[in-house]
C-alpha cells in the first residue's frame, strides 16, 4: 500500500533545532492509531495507539535508516526499507488510519510526524502485510535550511 500524505508535528523543528534528536543514530519508529493526531502533539503517550497483539508490537515497528545528509543547506534523511506489519494468526491488526513517526530514543519519544490514509485500514492474513511504502532514495524527511 502507498503511503498517505506526511504532516509534520509542530515541535519537530524546535525539538531538531534543540539537539533533541540524531535522526541518523537515533531509534525511530513507527506505530499505528486510528485517532487523527493533532499538529500540536510532542510526544509518543499524546497519541493514542491501536491495541498490541496479533503481530502488532506496543510502540510499533523500528525504521531502519540509510543514511543522511546535508549538502547545499539541504537536509535529507534517506530510510533502508519499508516498514511492515504483518498479522500473526487468523486475528486482525486495527483498524488504523494514521502512521505515526517518532523517536524512541529521545528522552520523551519525541513526535517527528504522521502519514495519513483516506480509510481505516485492517490487515488479516487473507489481506497480507500492510506496508508503509518507502524507498531507498527519495527522503523521509528534507529539510532547507537557506
Amino acid at each position: 500500500m502507498t503511503e498517505g500524505e506526511f504532516h509534520y508535528f509542530h515541535s519537530f523543528i524546535a525539538d531538531a533545532m534543540n539537539g533533541v534528536f540524531d535522526l541518523e543514530r537515533d531509534t525511530l519508529k513507527v506505530m499505528l492509531t486510528n485517532t487523527k493526531p493533532s499538529p500540536l502533539d510532542r510526544y509518543r503517550e499524546d497519541i493514542e495507539e491501536i491495541e498490541p497483539g496479533n503481530g502488532y508490537r506496543r510502540g510499533g515497528e523500528k525504521l531502519h535508516i540509510l543514511y543522511s545528509s546535508q549538502e547545499g543547506g539541504i537536509y535529507s534523511l534517506i530510510p533502508r526499507e519499508d516498514v511492515v506489519f504483518t498479522p500473526k494468526s487468523r486475528k486482525f491488526i486495527g483498524p488504523f488510519r494514521y502512521v505515526v513517526l517518532y523517536d524512541d530514543t529521545a528522552h520523551r519519544n519525541n513526535l517527528i510526524g504522521w502519514w495519513e490514509y483516506g480509510f481505516s485500514v485492517q490487515i488479516n492474513l487473507g489481506t497480507g502485510p500492510f506496508r508503509l511504502d518507502l524507498d531507498n532514495e527519495t527522503p523521509l524527511i528534507q529539510a532547507s535550511f537557506e
